[in-house]
C-alpha cells in the first residue's frame, strides 16, 4: 500500500480513533481505514480530517460505530471525532 500524505490533524485523528476498537480489532481496524482511505483519496494521495471521518463512517462496521459514539477520541482540545465531524 502506497504512503498517505497527512494533513492538519488528519493522521492524529486516524491514530487516536485505532484506539477505541478492543485491541484485538486495532490491526484489523488499521487495515481497513488504510484501504478506505486510499479508496477515498487515491494511492499517495493527501489525507485531511474529512477524509479520516468518512472512512470511519463509511469502513467501521456499524455495531462498532454505535459504541466508539461513546468514547472521546483525541483530537484537539480532547473533543471526539463524533463532534468535530459531525458524526451522529
Amino acid at each position: 500500500m502506497a504512503e498517505l500524505n497527512w494533513t492538519a490533524n488528519s493522521q492524529i485523528m486516524f491514530e487516536e480513533a485505532l484506539k477505541v476498537p478492543p485491541a484485538a480489532f486495532r490491526g484489523i481496524g488499521r487495515r481497513n481505514l488504510l484501504k478506505g482511505l486510499t479508496s477515498i483519496v487515491g494511492e499517495g494521495g493527501d489525507v485531511n480530517e474529512d477524509d479520516v471521518l468518512l472512512a470511519i463512517r463509511q469502513f467501521t462496521p456499524k455495531p462498532f460505530v454505535a459504541t466508539s459514539k461513546k468514547w472521546p477520541i483525541g483530537v484537539p482540545r480532547r473533543r471526539s471525532l463524533w463532534y468535530v465531524g459531525g458524526l451522529r
